[in-house]
């Protein structure tokens, strides 16, 4: 039989040394630094955050944003005491649907109206404003193999002296309007209506034939109303359609059904390979508190407190980090060798943060390095977010604290290797929005920077709350 006393003893020297080991443990320090000396140190790192400001701001307006063959047309027009006038028109080219006979269009075929269908799919402004909108045709070709800009001269490719038709809209649903014809309409419908079947029958020679239509606000449609976004990518469904009769081909003075000749366009080459939209976009800040701030971008150019960010193609901040900038960036690294970016993050405040403000607000800004080209920073990747990746980008409005949050690590960090094709130049603006993809590849076909809309007061250098680079970064001996 074993001794209980013994047995209890033992438990109880267990259970005073496993205290006596607590307690030892708990009262012990821990150094963090132990052996620190014995790195080299060419190897040894220190992590620091820094913010930094001092980007110089600007106020441009482009006038090269690419706008031809974007997939989508835009038209109309809005207005602002604040942001100005946008005035939106289009060029848009057709080719021809089925004809009605083998041989045309019949015998002798008498027009009845003229009727144009646009599928909106997007729009900004006032849309309860009814507007008039005329219809122009095109008498210079544009070339489908070039790209065109949100300058386009329209003047050069349209007489808008003369009119051909005209229709009014308003409203959010899509266009189906019978149009008002002038007498140089009839002449247009009549010169179609007489074109041969081997012309309606080829997409490259009716092109040739007819060049396309502009489509604008009238001179007397209301200036603060609504810009319509039509999208160009279906098929079959954005035309004009001439409504007509036909004689009967025993008795001429029997009118047989209504028969249709429909016009139909799209910017999408797998259906008309021919076939090119361009948008037009004019801006007038007369009066508006953008004009004033309108300058050079020259580095001996004021810098402006106060930026606008307008969307559809309007004005820009323009960016400049000075060589003062980063050689206090660098100057982070002082003593070290070598700095690892991990983070870098920009904050742009918006310079009046209230509710109505950030309702109208541009709900995402983007740093592009060439507004041409719509090359943007390597942080942010157009193709790449439009085949669904994601990144740590951001560039979204922080309703919250009333920023604009952009993570541009990789730009900063080739700051700091000093990088010497890094552009010092930024401007902001909306994001590219993606309308067409290829179906086999998921890559963009089809894309704009005119599709965001929305207007912005930004705060810049020389406010109150300047540009921010807030920098996480490691440094090595």
């Amino acid at each position: 039989m074993k001794n209980c006393y013994s047995f209890c003893s033992t438990l109880k020297g267990l259970a005073l040394a496993a205290a006596i080991a607590v307690a030892a443990i708990a009262c012990s320090s821990v150094d963090n630094n132990f052996g620190y000396e014995l790195i080299p140190d060419d190897q040894r790192m220190v992590t620091r955050i820094d913010t930094l400001v001092g980007v110089k701001t600007y106020q441009a307006q482009p006038d090269s944003i690419p706008s031809s063959n974007t997939g989508m047309a835009y038209f109309g027009s809005t207005e602002s005491e604040i942001y100005g006038r946008r005035t939106n028109g289009v060029l848009l080219q057709f080719y021809p649907g089925s004809l009605p006979y083998e041989g045309g269009l019949g015998i002798d075929p008498i027009l009845d109206s003229v009727v144009i269908r646009m599928e909106v799919t997007a729009t900004d402004g006032d849309t309860n404003v009814e507007q008039t909108f005329d219809v122009f045709r095109v008498v210079k070709p544009v070339s489908p193999d070039s790209t065109y800009y949100t300058s386009f001269p329209v003047e050069e490719y349209v007489d808008l002296s003369q009119p051909l038709f005209s229709f009014t809209h308003k409203g959010n649903s899509s266009i189906e309007k019978k149009m008002s014809r002038t007498a140089l309409g009839d002449l247009f419908l009549k010169e179609i209506m007489e074109t041969d079947t081997a012309t309606f029958n080829s997409d490259s020679l009716f092109g040739i034939k007819f060049l396309g239509v502009f489509i604008t606000p009238a001179a007397s449609s209301p200036k603060k109303a609504a810009t319509y976004g039509v999208d160009l990518s279906g098929v079959n469904f954005n035309r004009i359609a001439l409504y007509l009769r036909d004689h009967d081909s025993v008795d001429m003075s029997m009118i047989k059904d209504t028969i249709l000749l429909a016009l139909y366009t799209t910017d999408d080459r797998t259906y008309a390979p021919r076939n090119s939209s361009v948008n037009s976009v004019t801006f007038d800040y007369a009066g508006t508190p953008v004009e004033p701030l309108l300058n050079d971008t020259l580095p001996a150019s004021p810098t402006r407190a106060t930026v606008y960010a307008v969307g559809g193609g309007g004005a820009m901040p323009y960016l400049r980090f000075t060589d003062e900038f980063v050689a206090r960036l660098r100057g982070l690294m002082e003593g070290y060798s070598a700095m690892s970016v991990s983070q870098a993050r920009m904050l742009v405040h918006m310079s009046d943060w209230t509710t109505d403000n950030m309702d109208e607000a541009l709900t995402r800004l983007v740093p592009y390095t060439n507004i041409t080209s719509l090359a943007t920073i390597p942080d942010y990747s157009f193709s790449l977010e439009a085949m669904g990746s994601t990144s740590a980008f951001d560039g979204t409005l922080n309703r919250s604290n009333g920023y604009y949050y952009m993570d541009v690590t990789s730009y900063v960090q080739r700051l700091v290797n000093g990088v010497t094709n890094t552009p010092r130049t930024l401007s902001l603006g909306g994001e590219i929005v993606c309308v067409r993809t290829d179906d086999q590849t998921s890559l963009p076909t089809a894309y704009t920077m005119l599709a965001p809309f929305g207007e912005v007061a930004l705060a810049g250098d020389g406010s109150d709350n300047p540009i921010e680079i807030i920098v996480t970064y490691t440094l090595i001996k």
